[in-house]
């Protein structure tokens, strides 16, 4: 099969928008579509068994540009969102640095301060990122109260700089802010893959707009420091001396003190600039204090580098590297992408098999094979629905077994491993008892593993579509007991 692009962030937007767009389309406009664009990437039924999730999340990308039409433009409008973000930063760093470096020719700058905002708060800053990136199984163990669990990492995701961008984002024009909105994760089925998406998005902005506020502090910081005279001593209301606050700069000037010993303030420029609002400037001639305070500026600028840029980047490519894993997840599993692909791989057969195949209703040759027996790792009898001879081993589940049963239908299906389907009675209603029982199932099994739900006999298939798609578990399908595969 070929290489296929990466997906990026705005190919979900992209993907919500020509999703949206072909819901308009008649079926067989969408088939005679799609199997042009597979014949032009080269792909077919070969491709289509067992296809990965990057190659999945990759040929969807491939379909996205070679749609004939006005290609939707969700990049660009996330390039425009993450700008902002830094733009943001960059102005309340700016103004925070302008603030915190101001010096009138009266009182000197307050180290104390500086240090309380680019080093104290960076460090609780990057520590609630910390917990707001833990893994979702503990922050959901977390919201449950579990045992050892680190709570609030949830609402620190909540509380994010990032969400502010995030409610700037959806005031955007049209159609893309309607992608935007589900792209950040909403509802049913997109929540689950989108949820990720939506957190590592979130979390990518607030580092983003936390580098630009750095950097932009330190620029404003040094174009002070240059271009005006500025005057440095330390104050607090604590009872701490000079001996105090020359451990403190000497920990936190610890990691460059071997390369830069100029960014590490001897007890002389600790003990000389000392303040006290009622006495004197550094307690001697103005002007002597005044030149030796000067020499406090390599220390703060290096703290501000080490402490406020450095964990940034470091944490900007971290965001980004898991944002794209979510988004390749989210491309290759949200609703809709099945049919897409089937409509795609199919392509190859329809045009140099035709003569084989049966006619749709425009002449147009149908190939949706039922997926074999021999691909569907377990199968589970619900309430003693009919499996058919081709699978004697189903494990029986619902209807008059217990709880116990149940889960050890579940268990076996989870070590097994495979494609997992549930053959239920068609006239009969989905029940709460079978959600759960789905529930509990995805919960034992991996996220990607495809659970199928196969109705058999007469009965509403909307209604099970419908019930099904409350689970909100995108993979999760439908799938019809003569062999075609509904909507999800």
């Amino acid at each position: 099969m070929a290489r296929f692009p990466r997906p990026q962030p705005g190919t979900l937007i992209d993907r919500a928008v020509q999703l949206r767009r072909d819901e308009v389309l008649p079926t067989d406009t969408l088939r005679r579509r799609d199997r042009a664009v597979g014949q032009q990437l080269g792909v077919g039924p070969a491709e289509s068994a067992g296809m990965k999730a990057p190659t999945r999340a990759g040929l969807i990308t491939a379909w996205l540009s070679a749609v004939p039409g006005d290609r939707p433009r969700g990049g660009d409008a996330l390039w425009v969102v993450s700008l902002l973000a830094v733009v943001i930063g960059v102005l309340l760093g700016y103004a925070a640095a302008m603030a915190l470096f101001y010096y009138d020719g009266d009182a000197p700058v307050n180290v104390v301060n500086i240090l309380a905002v680019f080093v104290g708060l960076q460090a609780v800053t990057l520590l609630l990122f910390g917990i707001a990136a833990l893994p979702g199984g503990l922050t959901r163990t977390a919201s449950a109260g579990g045992p050892g669990a680190l709570p609030g990492g949830r609402l620190l995701r909540t509380l994010s700089p990032g969400r502010a961008v995030a409610w700037l984002a959806k005031r955007l024009p049209g159609e893309t802010r309607d992608a935007v909105t589900e792209m950040l994760g909403r509802t049913g089925a997109h929540q689950r893959v989108h949820g990720r998406v939506q957190k590592w998005q979130v979390l990518a902005w607030s580092q983003m707009l936390a580098l630009g506020f750095n950097f932009a502090a330190v620029g404003g910081a040094l174009q002070l420091i240059v271009f005006s005279d500025l005057a440095f001593g330390w104050s607090t209301t604590l009872q701490a001396d000079a001996e105090d606050m020359h451990k403190l700069t000497s920990a936190i000037s610890s990691p460059w003190t071997s390369y830069w010993e100029d960014a590490t303030p001897k007890p002389e420029l600790v003990a000389a600039t000392q303040t006290f609002r009622a006495a004197e400037f550094g307690g001697g001639a103005p002007e002597v204090a005044a030149r030796e305070a000067a020499k406090w500026w390599p220390f703060l600028i290096a703290a501000m580098l080490f402490y406020g840029v450095l964990p940034r980047l470091v944490t900007v490519v971290v965001t980004q590297r898991r944002l794209r894993r979510a988004v390749l997840k989210a491309v290759a599993f949200t609703p809709g992408v099945d049919r897409v692909c089937d409509r795609l791989t199919a392509a190859l057969v329809q045009t140099q098999g035709a003569e084989h195949e049966a006619a749709g209703p425009n002449g147009d040759a149908v190939a949706e094979a039922a997926r074999p027996a021999a691909e569907v790792g377990t199968v589970i009898s619900w309430a003693a629905a009919s499996a058919g001879p081709a699978h004697d081993d189903a494990l029986p589940a619902g209807g008059a077994n217990s709880i116990e049963e149940d889960r050890a239908a579940i268990d076996e299906a989870a070590r097994r491993g495979g494609v997992v389907r549930v053959v239920v009675k068609a006239w009969e209603p989905p029940i709460l008892e079978l959600l759960d029982f789905l529930r509990d199932l995805r919960t034992a099994l991996r996220d990607d593993t495809v659970i199928e739900v196969m109705p058999v006999g007469d009965g509403d298939r909307a209604v099970w579509r419908k019930k099904l798609a409350s689970v909100g578990d995108p993979w999760l399908r439908l799938v019809d007991a003569s062999g075609g595969e509904g909507q999800r």
